[in-house]
């Protein structure tokens, strides 16, 4: 299985364990209001937790999506790497034998750009119809809970551009691993 895809429960719901005991927050609000649970409470159920500890919903769908990295600033904003090219602009060369051994041969971006040119020759966009991006998530009001959620970069949709994989927030600045971008 694509670790991307392993990690769908985690696209459900982002979440933030903190001291305490207990499920609570958002989790807790949603059951007390007789309102179906999402997809995003459901899952916090399934979490096993040390004791004292507790689990609070801090952001879910459609705030972000496909997160494969999280890093939050020092002003306690949330910096998310979403992947968007996966299995759609960025291909797993493990399940084609004859791509693999030439991909592991290449040395440049420019050798991995005429190696992705030759192969999708005949369908050269689909490489860059897609963006990995970094998603922004803030709590504004002070809730709790993220309430604001935006771009903060995206372009990442070059032909030889790879998987968002990770990112650092440190400061004023943030570091984004996604190959060779």
């Amino acid at each position: 299985m694509c670790p991307i895809l392993s990690l769908r429960f985690f696209a459900v719901a982002l979440f933030i364990l903190l001291g305490g005991g207990g499920v609570g927050g958002a989790a807790a609000a949603a059951t007390a209001t007789n309102a179906a649970p999402t997809a995003a409470e459901l899952g916090l159920k399934k979490l096993e937790l040390a004791p004292g500890l507790k689990v609070e919903l801090w952001a879910a769908e459609p705030m972000l999506e496909n997160p494969v990295a999280i890093s939050m600033d020092d002003r306690g904003r949330l910096f998310v790497a979403e992947t968007h090219r996966w299995m759609k602009s960025i291909f797993d060369i493990t399940q084609k034998p004859a791509w693999l051994l030439e991909d592991l041969a290449l040395r440049t971006v420019e050798a991995r750009t005429e190696f992705l040119k030759k192969t999708f020759a005949t369908n050269l966009t689909i490489l860059t119809q897609q963006s990995e991006l970094i998603r922004l998530l803030e709590d504004r009001s002070g809730s709790g809970r993220a309430d604001t959620s935006s771009i903060f970069a995206d372009g990442f949709n070059a032909i030889p551009s790879g998987t968002a994989a990770g990112l650092v927030a440190r400061g004023r600045d943030v570091w984004f691993a996604c190959i060779p971008d």
